[in-house]
């Protein structure tokens, strides 16, 4: 006997229609289906209003009509390598804000936060520079969660120059610990 039940919405948009229990208890906890976690994920990144404004980023992203429904989402899931990585739509389509077949891809931890991007800081300097109160500029990139000290500049020019070369050569090192489409991704990846 198969579990029927009614397809339920989610953030207003994705249609949950699994035929069996996407989340149910076992001994003591909860067990969550690993395909309907990757989708409630994007669903909610895209829609949900909370997400909405704790990350603007995605205010403009969409996901495509047949993605909206979790059983598409999760046939096309099976047949990609996504145990362990996170789902992406920047790295193929750099600038990408629709989560389509087409356009995504799962990829390790190390190449998602390589690849994400982070707004200029309040005072409009670049992307990898602060000022110092010495009038400075200091060149400084994230890797492996960790703030790294490229260097200290008398211009932000100089100092974003020198995190360009940081970050390109970031890109380089993690590209070739990649293989296929990854790999090419990443190299030509333009930061």
């Amino acid at each position: 006997m198969s579990y029927k039940r009614k397809p339920s919405l989610v953030h207003g948009v994705g249609i949950n229609d699994a035929d069996y229990a996407v989340v149910f208890r076992y001994d003591g906890g909860f067990v969550r289906c690993p395909f309907y976690i990757k989708w409630v994920n994007m669903i909610s990144r895209c829609y949900g209003k909370r997400t909405s404004e704790l990350q603007p980023t995605y205010n403009t992203c969409k996901v495509c009509e047949d993605w909206k429904k979790f059983t598409v989402f999760k046939e096309w899931m099976q047949t990609q390598d996504w145990e362990g990585k996170h789902l992406d739509k920047d790295l193929l389509h750099q600038g990408n804000k629709y989560y389509s077949p087409e356009k995504c891809i799962f990829v390790t931890r190390e190449v998602n936060n390589l690849i994400s991007q982070h707004s200029p800081s309040i005072n409009g300097l670049p992307v990898g520079v602060r000022s110092v109160p010495s009038g400075n500029f200091v060149a400084y990139c994230r890797v492996d969660g960790v703030s790294v000290h490229i260097g200290t500049y008398a211009t932000f020019i100089e100092a974003s120059n020198q995190y360009l070369i940081f970050k390109r050569g970031q890109f380089n090192k993690v590209a070739y610990k990649n293989t296929g489409v990854v790999r090419d991704a990443l190299l030509r990846y333009k930061i």
